[in-house]
């Protein structure tokens, strides 16, 4: 059963509070991605916020809805968790979703099948997660300036942490090298 504190409400975008120590860094392109998003499926995700209305989860939808001048955002209002289990949550939040990896022979085939119907890539930061095909004969979508054709190597990390080392050590050795 779901709490009553979990119920979804409406409040005013300027009533909410951002948390002063918020971990995750949100730039402009992120926030136009998230905007773009809330525009083309709507407000699917509940910004989280305290009985004071300061944030828990949601800076980077915060963002983008007042970009979009948004008045009113969907949000559920925990009043059960103290001080400490807050500040866990923030990070949690942020942090599970790094845990998972992508499966990427089923990320090609659908951005295979978007690219196909002339989804716009661009406007929603997924031309980054384009992998180059295998099977193109010309190669001239995967050629960069130097004539140089991407090909994907796999390397399997612990954690972001871990992805980093390992990617300031491959960018040592002065390999073109770049993090999808």
């Amino acid at each position: 059963m779901i709490p009553d504190s979990s119920k979804v409400t409406l409040i005013a975008t300027d009533k909410i509070i951002p948390y002063e120590f918020n971990n995750r860094i949100h730039d402009e392109t992120q926030i136009d991605h998230i905007a773009n998003s809330i525009n083309e499926f709507g407000f699917n995700q509940p910004l989280v916020i305290d009985e004071k209305n300061i944030l828990i989860v949601g800076h980077g939808r915060l963002l983008a809805a007042k970009k979009l001048n948004l008045e009113f955002v969907p949000v559920i209002i925990k009043t059960d968790l103290n001080e400490t289990q807050k500040k866990v949550y923030r990070i949690l939040d942020n942090k599970i979703q790094t845990e998972s990896a992508w499966d990427f022979a089923n990320l090609t085939s659908e951005l295979g099948i978007l690219q196909e119907m002339g989804f716009a890539m661009e406007s929603w930061g997924l031309e980054n997660l384009m992998l180059p095909s295998h099977s193109e004969e010309d190669g001239d979508s995967s050629n960069d300036s130097n004539g140089s054709k991407e090909y994907l190597i796999v390397v399997t990390c612990q954690n972001e942490n871990d992805q980093q080392e390992k990617f300031n050590r491959i960018k040592e050795l002065e390999w073109d090298a770049k993090l999808i």
